[in-house]
């Protein structure tokens, strides 16, 4: 399975529901994939990176689907619906 379905559904599915008033989404996305067991640390090339036995993914985080760039990875979230989309920087166009 691809590292990126495998990142969204763990957010998708994660155990603390994302809470704008209480928490940053960065903040949240990280607790999140270390509870799932992902090596998660900050970066300052981009929000933080998720350490694989592959490499390193760069990710990048943004409320808004036009805010994407092909600089990294993205983990969006929609703030009417509240779902979470991984996006591959392979899948920029």
């Amino acid at each position: 399975m691809d590292v990126y379905k495998i990142i969204e559904e763990a957010l998708q599915t994660a155990s603390l529901r994302f809470d704008p008033t209480q928490q940053t989404l960065k903040g949240w996305a990280m607790f999140c994939l270390r509870d799932r067991g992902f090596k998660v640390s900050t970066s300052p090339k981009a929000d933080f990176i998720v350490e694989t036995r592959t490499g390193k993914i760069y990710f990048c985080l943004a409320d808004d689907l036009n805010a994407v760039d092909e600089s990294s990875a993205w983990i969006v979230r929609e703030p009417t619906s509240g779902k979470v989309k991984v996006i591959a920087p392979t899948e920029l166009e």
